[in-house]
């Protein structure tokens, strides 16, 4: 072969880098035939005995372009040796034939002496017989011959001594042949074996195992991961069914639910994300492991888009209201903020949709560049990598980023506009606050994932923390200030109907004609010590059986035969008319809606406050609306003044 020659024609100074190199080397090939074989042999016994009649022959069948190239001389065979082509050829030729004998033989058995070639290529595929180049088998699926059916042959690079110039040259031999029908490997003509590096036949020693460091995630990470999604999943659905359990709230309702089980529902699918994440082919295949790969952008995008599309949408609503030029009665529906919602998830779908459809994420495993001292790669670590073959993917990925970022830069400009608005659970403040957790998140976290590219376990790490630290800021800012109220108000619902159970009613006279009785007891049914308050209202108990009326006016008379007595240890027995009995409960309520005359006060004045910061084109406005709180206010007076409670108006 041309190897073979290359080696056998050029010379090197000994000890010279190449001269070293080339010493045992080994050329493999294979190869149309080596005497002993017996079709070779037939084969080399007809190209020597060429008659002049044949090579005439031969010569009038060939081109003839210029006069003589193709044409042979009468010593042209026996002078030179067969090359490996033309005995590969010699054997198609004779495949060809000979299935076209055998294909006739069986038409002349059945309709005819004619075929096709389809059913000339049937038979051809079917053809096996000693050749020239040893036994010849034909693959029916390549249509081709069999490559274990050849003849394979190892050439040696062995040195020769040096010449007149001091310059050596190779001789390049066969040593070891391979046949099909043989038993391996065996040294060709019993000749010499086969010289290594070292100028000697016993084989280096083998390369030692290698080990390749493939950067696996590993379970500690993915479990630390998985445990984050976890939680953000599992507090993403408590707050969806707390919401839904509690429509009918005054606090879920003044939020509009559908806006409340959105973001649930967007910080659910973001810290979903965080799983297909944690994938790698440790534990998958790579196929598998290219679906994750897609899995997560659809997850996290389409849950970003529903979060934010709702904030905004809640931030619009709130400024909606707000910003009314009048005091009447402003109804902004759902419907009346959804548009965004819908075109901000509809650009992402769509997106997605044709990144997928048309260079979706693949995972590969590419190696890091290290290698041992054998020259062997020892690194390695998987990613999902854009496009199958290009970078068609990264359009797709900068669409996402411009969409989403502007979302999340102008919902942010949003909530600072609404900064001043004070609403009844300070949901703008809080709406801010979860809007700028999040670019402040992206902010921090996309700069650390190129600082850790390469570095499969610092990225999941990062990236995770990013998206999970984003949707809880959201979910929790957003839903954990409604549910630590409902909670506190209900406490303190609780611990008004708890102070007020202190007091038994009997509606009906005892066995004595006794009138209604009253207990006053605590929760050990053990009698009241001091002065007693019920709700905020001081009943003015005193300790040691000392009368007092109701109403904290101590006449020592009983008021139509209610009057308090001690008993001692058993108690403290009140008894009363039933007009006395509404009068103590109407001072409970008094109490309870003086507090909430209190925070209606406050609330007042903070809507007073946002309407002298109203802009100067909104003059007007602010002085109507200004005069109008202004008459509201002084129809209450200031906190804690008693002077309209004390008689029990």
């Amino acid at each position: 072969g041309g190897v073979q020659r290359y080696i056998q024609n050029v010379r090197y100074e000994p000890g010279s880098p190449l001269a070293l190199a080339t010493q045992g080397a080994a050329c493999i090939q294979a190869d149309g035939g080596i005497a002993g074989m017996p079709g070779f042999d037939r084969y080399l016994q007809a190209w020597k005995g060429m008659s002049k009649e044949s090579i005439d022959y031969y010569n009038s069948k060939q081109p003839q372009p210029h006069g003589y190239y193709y044409t042979a001389d009468y010593d042209y065979f026996t002078r030179n040796e067969p090359e490996r082509e033309s005995i590969f050829a010699f054997d198609a030729t004779i495949a060809l034939g000979l299935s076209a004998c055998n294909l006739l033989e069986k038409k002349k058995a059945t309709d005819g002496e004619y075929f096709h070639g389809q059913e000339h290529f049937e038979e051809f595929v079917q053809t096996t017989f000693e050749g020239a180049s040893g036994q010849v088998v034909i693959d029916p699926v390549t249509t081709s011959r069999k490559p274990e059916s050849a003849l394979y042959v190892i050439f040696n690079a062995v040195a020769n001594a040096p010449d007149e110039e001091n310059l050596i040259s190779f001789a390049v031999d066969p040593t070891v042949v391979h046949q099909s029908a043989g038993d391996g490997w065996q040294t060709y003509k019993d000749e010499r074996p086969f010289i290594f590096n070292n100028n000697s036949t016993d084989p280096p020693p083998a390369l030692p195992s290698i080990s390749v460091e493939k950067n696996y995630i590993g379970p500690a990470f993915r479990g630390s991961v998985i445990a984050l999604a976890v939680l953000g999943i599992l507090s993403s659905a408590f707050f969806a069914i707390w919401t839904l359990r509690n429509t009918s709230n005054r606090i879920v309702k003044a939020s509009q639910p559908v806006f409340l089980v959105l973001i649930c529902v967007g910080s659910f699918l973001m810290s979903a994300s965080i799983i297909p994440l944690s994938i790698d082919d440790e534990i998958a295949s790579p196929r598998a492991c290219s679906v994750c790969c897609m899995l997560v952008p659809w997850l996290y995008t389409t849950g970003f888009a529903l979060v934010f599309a709702a904030l905004y949408s809640k931030t619009k609503r709130v400024t909606m209201l707000l910003s009314h030029r009048s005091f009447r009665r402003v109804k902004v529906e759902a419907k009346d903020v959804m548009p965004p919602l819908i075109a901000l998830l509809f650009v992402n779908i769509l997106v997605l949709t044709l990144w997928t459809a048309i260079s979706p994420l693949q995972w590969k495993r590419e190696f890091t560049g290290s290698v041992d001292v054998f020259d062997r790669e020892v690194e390695s670590f998987g990613g999902c990598l854009v496009g199958t073959d290009s970078d068609f993917g990264v359009p797709y990925i900068v669409s996402l980023l411009i969409i989403n970022a502007g979302v999340l830069v102008f919902a942010n400009i949003q909530a600072f506009r609404a900064r001043e608005i004070h609403t009844e659970f300070s949901e703008s403040k809080f709406i801010g606050m979860a809007m700028a957790s999040m670019l402040q998140s992206w902010i921090i976290g996309i700069p650390l994932l190129f600082v850790v590219y390469g570095d499969p376990q610092a990225q999941l790490l990062v990236l995770s923390c990013v998206i999970f630290a984003g949707a809880m800021a959201i979910l929790y800012l957003i839903m954990g200030p409604k549910w630590l109220l409902r909670n506190k108000r209900r406490r303190l619902k609780k611990r008004r109907m708890g102070s007020a159970s202190g007091l038994e009613y009997t509606n009906h006279a005892d066995e004595n004609n006794v009138p209604p009785t009253r207990r006053v007891t605590d929760e050990n049914n053990a009698p009241p010590t001091g002065r007693v308050r019920v709700s905020g209202v001081d009943l003015g108990l005193a300790q040691g059986g000392s009368e007092r009326s109701l109403t904290g006016k101590d006449d020592g008379t009983s008021n139509g035969g209610g009057s308090f007595s001690s008993t001692g240890g058993e108690g403290i027995k009140v008894y009363q008319h039933e007009a006395e009995r509404k009068n103590t409960l109407l001072q409970i309520n008094l109490a309870a809606v003086k507090k909430e005359r209190d925070d209606l006060y406050k609330e007042m004045q903070g809507l007073l406050k946002n309407a002298e910061k109203t802009d100067e084109e909104d003059g007007c406005m602010v002085k109507i609306n200004s005069d109008v709180l202004e008459q509201s206010l002084r129809r209450y007076s200031e906190p804690g003044d008693e002077s309209d409670s004390s008689d029990g108006k």
